[in-house]
């Protein structure tokens, strides 16, 4: 497996991808974990494991774009729901 990969994937009628085995394998994605979903006009689309988000929420918030800011809450707040969820399903 190489450290940079290009594939295709194909979007369901739903909007919903299938991430490749090889990827899921070398970022340890498994099912039931949580992925951030960014979107920037400018530079495209990203996820990132849940577990980043506390480096990149300090990142963002150290930039002083207001903007970024922002979104950083609003991923402050979705995580913070995710994990209540996450309790109340134990």
């Amino acid at each position: 497996m190489s450290e940079r990969t290009v594939t295709s994937v194909k979007v369901g009628p739903k909007g919903q991808i299938v991430i490749p085995a090889d990827t899921r394998k070398m970022f340890g994605i498994n099912p039931g974990d949580m992925l951030l979903f960014f979107t920037d006009p400018e530079n495209g689309m990203a996820l990132r494991k849940m577990e980043c988000a506390d480096e990149l929420i300090r990142n963002v918030t150290s930039s002083g774009d207001d903007g970024y800011r922002e979104f950083a809450a609003e991923t402050v707040r979705a995580r913070e729901a995710v994990r209540g969820e996450e309790k109340g399903d134990e």
